[in-house]
């Protein structure tokens, strides 16, 4: 029964300094299509890297192959609260200007994500209408 006490006791004290924490107000958000890039650059990192980890050492794909994902993911969280520590550096008064500028990077990207999607494709229907041709001339010798 002490122990039970002294753990409630502890609960609730943690429970108080966590609520009366000083909260740090965040003027400036990360986009939302910004931080799915940033997740999506930062999995794929971290996979080329345990990749590589695994094509040195085989062993070693036994032991953390199925964790990748996860560390992935967590390494993504990690890299999002620094990005979202620096943005909170951002002086109130330049709110807007930093939220305009983060919408110029997001457009870019999604500019620079659609011209390389376009050029896939563009260059898929070059290769398909070279195999046309070149079943089209082998049929017809």
């Amino acid at each position: 029964m002490k122990r039970f006490s002294v753990f409630l006791l502890v609960l609730l004290l943690g429970l108080l300094l966590t609520g009366c924490a000083a909260t740090e107000q965040q003027f400036v958000q990360l986009p939302g299509p910004l931080q799915a890039f940033v997740t999506g650059l930062v999995i794929a990192a971290v996979g080329w890297l345990f990749t590589q980890l695994f094509q040195l050492w085989p062993w070693l794909y036994n032991l953390l192959g199925q964790y990748v994902g996860e560390v992935g993911l967590a390494a993504a969280a990690a890299v999002l609260g620094l990005i979202q520590n620096f943005l909170n550096l951002i002086p109130p008064q330049w709110e807007t200007a930093a939220n305009l500028a983060l919408a110029l990077i997001v457009e870019i990207l999604i500019a620079l994500g659609v011209s390389h999607f376009v050029g896939k494709v563009k260059q898929s229907v070059v290769v398909a209408r070279a195999r046309a041709r070149l079943r089209a001339n082998a049929r017809q010798k």
